[in-house]
């Protein structure tokens, strides 16, 4: 298929190169206009008056054109239709056939977008039918909010917050809303590893259930707080060992129990992932044996180099794959405690907890278990929402997982943006200025970013540092603009600093990153 795209003066360069590097299909038309969005109907019949239409399958126009193509193709005789808003993206429209499937009416990366989502949702629905009907002991629905939990079935996402008992409780009720909100299927209440509180978790638990209508799961390994857990509405909890195992017999057997290979109250912890699989098998072995079989094993993920990340993954490979163990397969689905890592490792959350996903997605994880307790994990929950979309749809084409119409990409990107010749060799270098300080008349400001509200602040002191308003937006852009416009800004090189400054704060906001304004 031959395609004719065009494009206005600030993308024609990036445009051209991205053809001829990828040998594309295709022939770029300038059109005399700076920005995709000035581009209208007649201008493209215009210049497509002075084209031999013949010669090309289709007109490819800009993304971000504002108005329905679908006139304009009829008018013409051609097919037309909408690349992607970002012109990097110009080469992975040609993979796949996808410059086929493209619309008159919406962006190619909206679409095609859409488009994966909509074959997501029926492949889950069909793997879910598909899991109810193998049941147990790989797959299991929850007793009173039915929610499925399974080894043929995408990992459910569970966010833990800590020490809940310790806490103010709205505080507890407000995290656990925010991570609903940002993707978690379950929330589990963590107690204060310092001392029990029965009481405190029975009625946080209580509220959580009626007021976010979502699955919780009791997080202690204290027999009194697992009842108390249970009893409030719980439907999961973490954890059982052979140490407090027999609060199973004073329980409802239709609950899901998440088997974990130590003996907590005896000190014992096994450190080979042989050893691991064996008490796993023993603790569950019991669990039936009394009745309980809606089982998830934990065989503990351990950190990264001490006290080993590839050797706790051994333990989780082996329980579904034990050649090496003279064990059978233990088919339950594994609970995966991504935090174990996450938040034992000075990286960003974004790329490690993408690969957590890969890795849970691979192993049948029923559950990935995530908590944004450190400021580095923030953000943590709606990336694993992606990065479980990302994998299981992957696993869905049994392809690697990219080009699938989401992604963890947030730094960098795939397409590339060659720098164009003429623009490296007639750049004229602009040495370091260190120039000494100027207040504006109007005054300053101090930037602020929340993660929780997804907004920036801004406080306007005067040079008096007497606080003049505050003003909150989303969006840096808006900001600025709105600050510019009540003239609080009248020096260009401070609204130079403002608008990068804006720009960094709204990234912390949308990332979970820390927001440090820069002096």
């Amino acid at each position: 298929m031959q395609v004719l795209i065009l494009t206005g003066q600030l993308a024609f360069l990036q445009a051209q190169q991205l053809v001829e590097s990828f040998k594309l299909p295709a022939k770029v038309i300038l059109l005399p206009v700076s920005v995709a969005s000035f581009i209208t109907p007649d201008l493209v019949k215009q210049s497509l008056s002075e084209v031999s239409l013949s010669e090309f399958d289709q007109v490819l126009l800009p993304g971000l054109v504002p108005w329905d193509a679908s006139k304009l193709e009829m008018a013409l005789g051609i097919r037309i239709r909408k690349g992607s808003q970002n012109i990097e993206d110009l080469p992975d429209l040609f993979k796949q056939n996808k410059i086929e499937d493209l619309s008159p009416k919406s962006a190619a990366d909206l679409l095609l977008a859409k488009r994966y989502s909509e074959e997501y949702a029926t492949f889950i629905q069909k793997t879910e039918k598909k899991a109810q009907q193998i049941g147990l002991p790989r797959n299991f629905s929850l007793p009173q909010s039915n929610l499925l939990i399974g080894m043929d079935i995408a990992p459910r996402l569970m966010a833990q917050v800590m020490n809940a008992t310790r806490i103010p409780e709205e505080d507890v009720i407000a995290t656990a809303r925010f991570f609903v909100q940002k993707g978690a299927e379950i929330i589990d209440i963590g107690s204060d590893a310092q001392g029990a509180d029965p009481q405190k978790l029975n009625h946080v638990i209580s509220r959580i259930r009626a007021e976010l209508n979502v699955p919780v799961a009791v997080d202690s390994m204290r027999p009194a707080e697992i009842r108390a857990g249970i009893a409030a509405g719980a439907e999961i909890i973490l954890s059982i060992d052979q140490g407090n195992f027999t609060v199973l017999d004073q329980l409802p057997k239709d609950i899901a129990v998440v088997l974990i290979p130590t003996n907590v109250a005896a000190g014992q912890w096994p450190d080979t992932p042989i050893d691991r699989v064996k008490n796993i098998h023993n603790l569950a072995a019991k669990c039936q044996k009394a009745g309980v079989h809606k089982l998830l094993a934990d065989p503990l993920l351990g950190a990264p180099i001490q006290p080993g990340f590839t050797k706790s993954l051994a333990a989780y490979y082996l329980l579904h794959n034990p050649s090496s163990t003279n064990l059978p397969s233990l088919d339950v689905p594994i609970l995966l405690g991504a935090e174990n890592v996450s938040e034992m490792v000075d990286m960003d959350s974004l790329g490690v907890n993408g690969l957590l996903s890969s890795i849970a997605v691979e192993l049948h994880a029923g559950i990935i278990l995530a908590t944004e307790y450190s400021p580095k994990t923030q953000n943590s929950i709606e990336e694993f929402r992606r990065g479980i979309q990302l994998a299981y749809h992957a696993k869905m084409k049994q392809v690697p997982p990219k080009d699938l119409g989401v992604s963890l990409l947030t730094l960098k990107s795939k397409g590339k943006n060659p720098l164009p010749p003429e623009i490296l060799n007639n750049a004229t270098i602009i040495p370091l200025e260190h120039q000494d300080f100027t207040p504006d008349p109007t005054g300053y400001f101090k930037i602020f970013s929340s993660y929780r509200t997804g907004q920036i602040f801004v406080a306007h002191y005067s040079n008096e540092h007497a606080l003049q308003g505050v003003y909150a937006s989303e969006s840096s852009e808006t900001l600025c603009k709105y600050l510019l416009r009540q003239k609080l800004v009248t020096r260009m090189d401070h609204a130079a600093y403002l608008g990068r400054e804006l720009a960094k704060a709204e990234n912390c906001a949308k990332t979970g990153g820390n927001y440090f304004q820069e002096n």
